[in-house]
């Protein structure tokens, strides 16, 4: 709706009031006209002639600021090195992390601490760091964008913590840093070797068990057929309502394998999906899902087949569980 806007005027209104008057005593007219006379008092408070006074202005005046002298080389390559050093464990931390909400913690830490250690890089450079120490400046920025969008797509395109740091390695943002640096070098020797937290870009693994590796062992009668599809999967057999895992089994996509020696109880079938198996994180390390099979398994009298592909008839339906609540393999 559009509004209607009012301009306020300050009116200033100078008048020059006279008196008019007609001479009394030369037998003129009996009547008389009067008007009210406006006195125009000067700054010393006598009365004038009616003319206004004026006050003469204040002259203008004007400030200038003094930029503040270039920081010493020295100085600046100590900030530099506060940057390494705050920023050194927070990429450790990514390369450590056990699990999605670990790896989601530390992109969300090394994001924010990135963009805060931009103060270190004042206007004031050295000369012979102006544009390295600026280009600097934006790779940071680039830095903690890559780790935030990184952290999106925790637990499903990064799922351990050497996935995440290889693709934090080969960022954008990384890159940039690393450029940054290479400039900073050149620019002058001195501020050589003081930005090392970042490691050279690392190519990612395509690990893989033999098909069949039980990864759990069980003692019972039952027997679970896996037959699979295009990916590789492990296959996590828990007590009904219980997240501890009793029996698995890795599958290569393509293949059938039994995971046998399940005991005779009603079991759930937990199914995580990936790529490049990460043996001492018992883990995919990336394109991640998991899933819960809607049917329980009870193994007191029968076996079991699971195919995890579509079937026509088939009589069961995966539901999608969040990485952080499924049970380890």
């Amino acid at each position: 709706m559009p509004i209607a806007m009012r301009r306020s005027t300050s009116w200033r209104i100078a008048a020059l009031v006279t008196a008019v008057g007609l001479a009394a005593g030369c037998g003129g007219s009996s009547g008389s006209h009067t008007t009210s006379v406006a006195k125009s008092t000067d700054t010393k408070g006598g009365s004038g002639s009616g003319a206004a006074s004026t006050t003469p202005s204040p002259a203008p005046t004007t400030s200038t600021s003094t930029a503040p002298p270039p920081i010493s080389a020295d100085d600046f390559k100590k900030r530099l090195q506060t940057i390494n050093t705050a920023l050194v464990p927070d990429v450790a931390a990514v390369g450590r992390a056990h699990s999605v909400a670990d790896i989601s913690a530390a992109l969300d830490k090394l994001a924010k601490d990135s963009q805060a250690q931009i103060s270190q890089i004042p206007d004031n450079l050295p000369p012979n760091a102006m544009a390295a120490g600026g280009e600097l400046s934006d790779a940071l920025k680039d830095l903690s964008s890559s780790a935030a969008d990184e952290k999106e797509g925790a637990g499903s395109k990064v799922c351990a913590g050497g996935s995440a740091a290889a693709v934090l390695s080969r960022s954008d943002g990384a890159g940039h840093v690393r450029t940054a640096a290479q400039h900073l070098a050149a620019a002058d020797p001195a501020y050589a070797n003081t930005l090392t937290f970042l490691p050279a870009p690392i190519q990612d693994q395509n690990r893989r068990l033999t098909s069949g590796t039980v990864l759990r062992r069980a003692s019972g009668p039952g027997k679970l057929t896996i037959h699979t599809a295009d990916e590789d999967a492990v296959i996590t057999l828990t007590h009904v309502g219980s997240k501890t895992p009793v029996a698995s089994i890795y599958v290569q996509s393509d293949s059938t394998q039994d995971l046998k020696g399940v005991p005779g109880s009603t079991f759930e079938a937990y199914i995580a999906y990936g790529s490049d198996w990460d043996s001492s994180a018992h883990a995919f390390t990336r394109n991640c899902a998991f899933s819960k099979a809607d049917s329980k398994f009870d193994f007191s009298g029968s076996d079991w087949e699971l195919t995890l592909y579509k079937v026509v008839n088939g009589n069961m339906e995966e539901i999608p569980v969040d990485p952080n609540q499924a049970p380890p393999p």
